[in-house]
């Protein structure tokens, strides 16, 4: 799974599809999705990387194959079992985020599931040293901006996203002669208003 979170949601559907509305409408079921926007994965990889029990992980990955919204991709021997791995369908929610085809509900859920990742790694971080190295950056900036601001400002933020995942590739190619290189590295992108924004 990938170190840059970023917002599984629905862009290229219609939201007013009641399969996008179920799929949003339990926090578990969007962290499932933000899995699989980075590729293929498994209800026992997502049970470790979330700390969600296996059995509630595994009923939340039916509902979104019933749902239409992924698939069964492989299955993999493991003691004596078989572990699937799934796949996002390809009109699935993606990490491009298009929040206005959106309801409020859909937005408040993945808002709360994401900042709830992000204030648990962050105080990981905290109390692990995350911040000591001269690369960590922690800054807030308060704007003030008008419709076309604000758009401008959304577009800025889905081209940084597009950059970081580009740089990530990158340094998955340069590891390859040097994996230890490699470490944990998570960048939190928020924007958002004060009420009646």
């Amino acid at each position: 799974m990938s170190s840059v979170r970023l917002s599984a949601v629905p862009t290229t559907r219609d939201a007013a599809d009641p399969r996008i509305h179920k799929a949003l409408s339990h926090p578990i079921r969007v962290e499932i999705l933000r899995a699989l926007d980075d590729g293929l994965a498994s209800a026992v990889e997502v049970s470790r990387a979330t700390g969600h029990p296996l059995g509630q992980v595994s009923y939340h990955f039916n509902q979104l194959a019933q749902l239409g919204l992924i698939e069964l991709r492989k299955t993999t021997p493991r003691r004596g079992a078989l572990e699937r791995h799934y796949g996002l369908i390809e009109t699935a929610p993606t990490a491009a985020a298009d929040w206005r085809k959106l309801t409020k509900t859909a937005r408040r859920n993945e808002a709360n599931t994401v900042l709830g990742e992000v204030a648990d790694q962050i105080a990981g971080a905290l109390k692990d040293g995350g911040f000591d190295s001269s690369d960590s950056h922690a800054r807030l900036e308060d704007l003030k901006l008008d419709a076309r601001g604000r758009r401008d400002a959304a577009k800025e933020v889905t081209a940084l996203v597009k950059r970081l995942r580009a740089i990530e590739k990158e340094s998955a190619k340069r590891a390859k002669d040097k994996p230890d290189d490699l470490a944990q590295w998570a960048v939190a992108v928020l924007q958002y208003g004060s009420r009646g924004a």
